[in-house]
Parts: structure tokens; C-alpha cells; sequence
């Protein structure tokens, strides 16, 4: 988003009265929830898929570290 689309969207936001700034805050903060557990939802599909072909890594925390050491 450019910045004259944000100014613009600030300047309509400065009309309206408290209780619409308060709905509306609540209206942007659910939406960003909704748009981080859709994010979460995916990388678990997506680590399910990578777990299901074999390409995950086991082991513990050292042997992470140590795999890392050897490349």
C-alpha cells in the first residue's frame, strides 16, 4: 500500500466519532487475528505434508545444532 492510500485512509479516520474509531480498531483487530490463524493453519497443512514425505528431521536440540555445525 502506498503511502497517499494511508494518508488518505487516516484522514477519513480522524472524522469519525470515538465510538466509530473503537468499532472500527475492533473490526481491524479480529481481522488481523483471522489473518494470523490462517497463517498458522497453512504452515501446520504445510508441515504435515513435509512430515507425511519424510522430509523432517528428527532428533533433539543438539543434534540440531550439530547438523547445522556440519554444513
Amino acid at each position: 500500500m502506498n503511502s497517499n492510500a494511508i494518508n488518505s485512509i487516516l484522514n477519513e479516520i480522524e472524522c469519525l466519532s470515538e465510538n466509530d474509531k473503537d468499532y472500527l480498531l475492533e473490526i481491524i483487530y479480529k481481522q488481523l487475528i483471522e489473518y494470523k490463524r490462517e497463517s498458522i493453519l497453512h504452515r501446520a497443512k504445510e508441515a504435515e505434508i513435509n512430515y507425511n514425505a519424510g522430509c523432517v528431521k528428527k532428533g533433539s536440540a543438539d543434534d540440531l545444532l550439530e547438523s547445522f555445525n556440519n554444513c
